[in-house]
């Protein structure tokens, strides 16, 4: 897979002729997706592939603090529980609000943004 194809697993859904294109397509145009590049995409991956932070491929369903070949920190490896699209979201608006003393600082990003990159994060399942 080259950088510029779809995540492995996008468009899963849709083996119709044009039907991976068209996910993706819509994937792209996510309000969320739009929030992630400038906010996530320079330090986290939606491949397994760690950046400056861990990657975010099957974070939904992952315990907290728990990611293979990632030492997270202490504050969310004490952690009980799995992300959440709502947990991400929480963890995304105020980060040491929900885990104090989290590597991850301030985003600046809003609750509203939070949520809606959480809801991005949570329909890319299967990269």
């Amino acid at each position: 897979m080259e950088d510029g194809d779809p995540p492995a697993g996008v468009g899963d859904e849709d083996a119709t002729p044009g039907g991976m294109a068209t996910i993706w397509t819509k994937r792209l145009l996510h309000p969320g997706a739009q929030l992630y590049a400038p906010h996530c995409g320079a330090c986290r991956s939606l491949r397994a592939k760690h950046g400056v932070g861990p990657h975010l491929a099957g974070l939904i369903g992952r315990p907290i603090g728990e990611v293979e070949g990632w030492s997270a920190s202490q504050s969310l490896r004490s952690l009980d529980g799995v992300w959440t699209a709502e947990r991400l979201a929480q963890f995304l608006a105020d980060p040491q609000a929900f885990a104090p003393g989290a590597a991850m600082g301030t985003t600046g990003i809003t609750e509203s943004e939070a949520r809606a990159i959480a809801d991005y994060v949570a329909g890319l399942r299967g990269e």
